[in-house]
C-alpha cells in the first residue's frame, strides 16, 4: 500500500496566487473595456439633459448651490470649467428641482429664464440671440455708457416678455423675437433712442417684479455666451454697464446671474471697486478633489460591479472604507457621485492609477500638478483626455498591461506622447474663444519651431520673453497689426498659459504652465 501524497503547500500557494492574479487581470480588462466604450466626449450644445445623463455623466458641484444666493451675481470660470453645461442644466426642471433640494431651498418658489439662447441649440424655444457688432454700427453709438445702459434694460425686458406664459405676466405691449438681424436692431433702437418708449420698458420691468412678488415667486435670469453678443474688445464699454445695472438691485424678485469667462472679466475696465465683485462671484474652477470625484462617478456608473470586486480582491483598500464609499454613492439624490473628499477619493485613485509615480511622488498629487494652468486653475478636458489617451496607450503597450495593479499604469499617464496630445483639444477650445485668435499664432510658431531654438525654453528672462514675442510679431505682422508685446503677454497670462514672477534686480521671469511643456516641446534653459 502506497502512502497518499499530500499537495506541496508552496506550490498550492503559488497556484492560488496565479489564479488570483488572473482574476484581477480579467477584472482590470473588463473595467477598462467598459470605461473606454462610454468615455465622455466634450459636452455638445444639443446634448439631451435627461435623468440618465445626470445620473451617469454630469457632476453636480457644491458651488452650483450658490446660484440661489442673492448676493452672488457672477459665475466666473475659465475655458473647460463647464459654464455652458451648467447654464443648460439649470433650464432642466428635474435638475433644477434637485439642486433646489440640495441647497435646501425647496420652500422658496424659484423659476429660471435664460436671457440669451445658446448659439446652435436645437431645442424648441424662443430665439434670444443678437450680435451687437454685426447689427449696430459703431457710428450709431455716440455715448457707449448711455447706449449700453439702456440696451441691456431693453434686451432683458424683451427676453422676459418672450416668456410671459412661464412668468404669468400679461401685457398689451408687443415684443419681438430676438433674432440676429436688422429688424431686431431697429426694434431695440426704437426703445433705446426715445425717452418715452424707454420709460415703457422701465415701467414694465417694475410691473413684472411686482407681479412676481404678488405670486411669491423668485425669477433667476441667466446670461451666457456674452462674448458672442458683445465682442471682447468692447467689453469694458458694453458689459460693464450690464454689471452695474445688475449690481444696482433695482428689483426684489428678479435675480440676474452672469456666466463670464475669467480672462475677459479680469480685463474689464470702467468698473469701480472691482474687488467687491469678486465677493459677489461664484468660482466655477475645479478643485483637485472635484476632478477625481467626477472621474469615479464615471467609473461607478459604467463598471461599478467590476471595480468593486477588483478593489475587494486586490485588498488595496480597507473594507470599512470601501463600504463607506459605496454608502455615499448610493445615498438618495447623490446622482451616483461621491463628495469631493480626499479621504474617500485617494484610495480609489491609488487603486486605479497606482499610488506612486516613482521619483515624482504620489500619483494623486502628480496628476493635478501636471494639469494645472499657470494661474493654478485646472480644466476638466485635459484630465479626461489624459485618461482616455493613457488607456489607448496601455492597449498599445502590452508590457504595461501585464501587471494586475493598478487598473491604468501611471507610466501611461506620464508618457510624453499622451501628455502632448492631452492638451491639444483644450488649447484648440481656448484659442477658438472670441478674442483669443492670436493664441494660435503664438503657440503654432513655437510648436512648429519657427522661433529661434535658444528661445524654446521655460522659464524665460524678461529680455528673452520680449525677444520671443518680437520674433512672433515680426513674422505675423499682417495678422498682428496694432498688437504689442504687452498685448501678447496679457493674452498668455489671462488664459493661464504663462505666469510671471519678479526676480533679483526687479526683472520679470516668464514661465509656461507645466501643462504645455510637452505640447510646445519646451526644455529648461540649462539644457540648451
Amino acid at each position: 500500500m502506497t502512502d497518499k501524497i499530500e499537495p506541496d503547500p508552496i506550490r498550492r500557494k503559488d497556484n492560488e496566487a496565479v489564479e488570483s492574479s488572473n482574476e484581477l487581470q480579467e477584472l482590470k480588462q473588463e473595467i477598462l473595456k467598459k470605461l473606454s466604450a462610454k468615455f465622455p466626449e466634450k459636452y455638445a450644445d444639443d446634448i439631451e439633459f435627461t435623468e440618465n445623463f445626470f445620473e451617469n455623466d454630469f457632476y453636480t458641484r457644491k458651488c452650483m448651490e450658490d446660484i440661489f444666493n442673492q448676493d452672488k451675481l457672477i459665475l466666473l470660470g475659465s475655458k473647460g470649467t463647464g459654464k455652458t453645461a451648467f447654464y443648460q442644466a439649470l433650464r432642466q426642471d428635474n435638475f433644477f428641482k434637485k439642486l433646489c433640494s440640495k441647497a435646501q431651498k425647496k420652500h422658496i418658489n424659484y423659476q429660471i429664464v435664460n436671457i440669451i439662447t445658446i448659439e446652435g441649440e436645437k431645442r424648441k424655444q424662443h430665439s434670444k440671440f443678437f450680435d451687437v457688432a454685426g447689427n449696430i454700427s459703431k457710428s450709431d453709438i455716440d455715448d457707449p455708457e448711455f447706449f449700453y445702459s439702456r440696451f441691456w434694460r431693453v434686451y432683458i425686458w424683451n427676453a422676459l416678455r418672450l416668456d410671459d406664459e412661464k412668468i404669468g405676466f400679461v401685457s398689451q405691449i408687443k415684443v419681438s423675437p430676438i433674432k440676429n438681424n436688422g429688424a431686431t436692431a431697429d426694434f431695440f433702437k426704437h426703445y433705446i433712442n426715445n425717452d418715452d418708449n424707454f420709460l415703457i420698458v422701465e415701467n414694465e420691468l417694475d410691473e413684472i417684479d411686482k407681479h412676481l412678488k404678488s405670486k411669491d415667486q423668485n425669477l433667476i435670469i441667466i446670461f451666457d455666451q456674452l462674448d458672442k453678443v458683445i465682442k471682447p474688445r468692447w467689453w469694458s464699454e458694453a458689459i460693464s454697464p450690464l454689471i452695474k445695472f445688475c449690481q444696482s438691485r433695482n428689483y426684489d424678485r428678479i435675480h440676474p446671474k452672469l456666466f463670464l469667462r475669467r480672462d475677459l472679466f479680469n480685463k474689464l475696465g470702467n468698473l469701480t471697486n472691482k474687488a467687491s465683485l469678486e465677493k459677489q462671484s461664484i468660482n466655477l474652477e475645479w478643485t483637485r478633489e472635484e476632478l477625481y470625484a467626477f472621474f469615479f462617478k464615471l467609473v461607478f456608473s459604467r463598471c461599478r460591479k467590476s471595480f468593486v470586486e477588483y478593489a475587494e480582491k486586490g485588498e488595496r483598500i480597507k473594507i470599512h472604507q470601501l463600504q463607506d464609499i459605496l454608502k455615499r454613492v448610493d445615498k438618495k439624490n447623490s446622482y451616483n457621485q461621491l463628495p469631493a473628499d480626499e479621504y474617500l477619493l485617494k484610495p480609489l485613485v491609488n487603486i486605479f492609477f497606482g499610488e506612486h509615480t516613482g521619483r515624482f511622488g504620489e500619483t494623486y498629487d502628480w496628476i493635478h500638478k501636471n494639469l494645472k494652468n499657470a494661474d493654478g486653475t485646472i480644466s476638466l478636458r485635459p484630465f479626461l483626455d489624459l485618461v482616455r489617451l493613457a488607456m489607448d496607450k496601455q492597449y498599445e503597450m502590452p508590457h504595461l498591461n501585464k501587471d494586475p495593479f493598478p487598473v491604468l499604469s501611471n507610466k501611461c499617464l506620464m508618457n510624453t506622447e499622451v501628455r502632448e496630445k492631452a492638451v491639444e483639444g483644450h488649447f484648440k477650445d481656448l484659442a477658438g474663444e472670441e478674442g483669443n485668435e492670436i493664441l494660435y499664432l503664438i503657440i503654432n510658431d513655437i510648436r512648429d519651431n519657427k522661433i529661434p531654438d535658444k528661445l524654446k525654453i521655460s522659464p524665460l528672462t524678461q529680455h528673452e520673453f520680449e525677444d520671443l514675442m518680437k520674433d512672433i510679431l515680426s513674422r505675423n505682422n499682417q495678422d498682428l497689426k496694432d498688437i504689442s508685446v504687452r498685448d501678447l503677454e496679457e493674452t498668455l497670462i489671462l488664459n493661464g498659459i504663462m505666469f510671471t514672477k519678479y526676480i533679483r534686480g526687479g526683472k520679470k521671469q516668464y514661465t509656461f504652465a507645466y501643462l504645455y511643456k510637452y505640447y510646445l516641446g519646451l526644455r529648461h534653459p540649462s539644457k540648451r
